[in-house]
């Protein structure tokens, strides 16, 4: 019997809070992937990419539901099972996960986040989707 598990990050969920009716606008293109998928090997990792042009200043803040710390780990989950994963986030630079950044204005910024898989997957791991959410929270 073959035991398939799929890892997957779904759905991006781009938020972009505008704190002035009479700002600049912000666009974000160029992404690569809405929906992430790890093989179930220990070390395995994805990413996805996309840009942010902005005429202001703004900050960033890259989160997942099951990742509560700065350096980006945490879990896919499968009901109660639960694989470690990490999470991260750079342009330039690597960023911290779960803080906002400040950005600076009237630059396109690129940014790649990365999932990968820290647990090793043993036979013994159940079977099953295993996921994440990752939102990107934009406000300027």
């Amino acid at each position: 019997m073959n035991n398939k598990m799929i890892f997957n990050l779904s759905a991006l969920i781009v938020v972009l809070l505008c704190s002035n009716a009479n700002a600049n606008t912000c666009s974000i293109s160029s992404f690569t992937a809405q929906r992430l998928v790890l093989l179930a090997q220990q070390h395995n990792s994805t990413n996805f990419a996309f840009s942010v042009a902005c005429q202001q200043s703004y900050s960033i803040r890259f989160s997942s539901l099951n990742t509560q710390s700065s350096d980006g780990i945490g879990f896919l989950r499968n009901g109660p099972h639960k694989v470690k994963v990490k999470m991260s986030a750079r342009n330039h630079q690597n960023l911290p996960w779960g803080l906002p950044v400040q950005q600076y204005e009237n630059l396109s910024h690129q940014y790649i986040v990365t999932a990968s898989v820290l647990d090793s997957i043993s036979p013994t791991t159940p079977a099953g989707q295993y996921k994440d959410q990752i939102k990107i929270q934009i406000e300027f």
